[in-house]
């Protein structure tokens, strides 16, 4: 069974109650066995009982914001119970004088910052040493030890208290990091699927109807689209079978999954020429050094720009161009298909994945029909 966690300013407003029910008996008290608690010292007759309730009842009622605001309820409390136990009643009470400053004490140590605690601490210290002096039965030394050794014990609970919730804080925190990387890399790999699964598909649909249209007259063509299609689900599942084995090995460094990069990309182009697809692919610049990862995502761009052609356009032809230059690697697919339809305007998820590729890396990625005819997906990448 879980217990609920009470609202801080649910058992806040209970503890000042108690605490008003307390100053309420001990103002009515007129001896120390009519008291909650020992009533040292002798009260004033003279005293309204009316302004010893007022004094009591602001330092109890105060007692409801402690946690929200510490230093100006400690003022309260220290000036109430002063006020009323060196020149109203002359006397001090346990529940309704005493306990409060331990618990103010308390609070101070536990939540507020290290400037308001010591000041409050301070004038709670006041409080006790000027109600110590007004009551003389207080005066007592194994009392007044007794007593300093309370407010210390109250003080060394709360700093405990503040590092706990520190530590459970940060445990929080990094929780919730955690959290946040497990999402990013679910939505990398279910990019990566998305990649994988839509290309091989594309493809592989393809050739099938290729080998359709051809299998009734002529068997021997229908091999080669078959063997296609065995190929492309052999490259499929592979991939698959590498990004997979991430999730099921956590402790899998991700430098041992092999990943496609620009080397990859002439194996693509004759996968896709084998699909029916006549594709071009040129090389401008002096390729330079660049990281794994955005090879990676302009590798996946071409995959992603070279499906939907096939798969919106048809057999066009079609051209990918690399250009290398100093601080970026741009990559410029064009077809001279006629218009698209599902991800023309550039709202479907396979071009919103590239985007997502490119913007990783500070790049940018646009996809748009070109005049007279045609489409072009040009991203570009900063390498620096």
């Amino acid at each position: 069974m879980q217990l609920r966690r009470v609202d801080p300013r649910v058992a806040d407003a209970a503890l000042a109650a108690a605490f008003i029910a307390a100053a309420v008996i001990d103002t009515l008290a007129s001896a120390p066995g009519e008291a909650l608690g020992d009533l040292a010292g002798v009260r004033n007759p003279a005293a309204p009982r009316w302004l010893t309730a007022a004094l009591l009842l602001s330092a109890a009622f105060a007692i409801a914001w402690r946690r929200r605001a510490p230093l100006p309820v400690t003022f309260v409390v220290a000036a109430g119970l002063t006020v009323d136990a060196a020149f109203v009643s002359r006397t001090a009470s346990f529940f309704s004088g005493y306990l409060l400053v331990i618990v103010m004490c308390y609070t101070l140590a536990a939540y507020a910052p290290r400037r308001e605690a010591l000041a409050g601490l301070a004038v709670a210290f006041c409080a006790f040493a000027a109600i110590t002096f007004s009551v003389p039965q207080l005066r007592v030394w194994h009392d007044l030890l007794l007593n300093v050794a309370c407010l210390a014990a109250a003080i060394g609970f709360g700093r405990v208290v503040r590092r706990l919730r520190g530590r459970t804080r940060t445990l929080t925190q990094q929780v919730e990091q955690h959290d946040a990387a497990v999402t990013l890399e679910r939505a990398r790999i279910a990019r990566e699927l998305h990649d994988v699964i839509a290309h091989s598909v594309s493809v592989m649909g393809v050739q099938a109807a290729a080998a359709e249209q051809v299998l009734a007259r002529d068997p021997e063509r229908a091999r080669e689209p078959l063997r296609a299609i065995q190929e492309a689900a052999r490259d499929s599942i592979e991939e698959l079978r590498r990004l997979l084995g991430v999730l099921r090995d956590p402790q899998a460094s991700a430098a041992l999954v092999p990943q496609p990069g620009l080397a990859d990309l002439d194996a693509l182009v004759a996968q896709m020429r084998a699909a029916g697809l006549p594709v071009e692919l040129r090389t401008e610049g002096v390729p330079g050094k660049l990281s794994p990862g955005v090879e990676l995502s302009v590798y996946r761009v071409v995959q992603e720009a070279l499906t939907n052609t096939l798969k919106h356009a048809g057999p066009v032809d079609t051209t990918v161009l690399l250009r290398h230059r100093r601080s970026s690697i741009e990559v410029l697919i064009t077809d001279r298909g006629g218009a698209r339809d599902g991800n023309g305007d550039g709202t479907g998820h396979g071009l919103i994945g590239m985007r997502e590729r490119v913007a990783l890396y500070g790049g940018t990625l646009t996809a748009a029909p070109v005049p007279g005819g045609g489409y072009a997906v040009r991203g570009t990448v900063p390498t620096a």
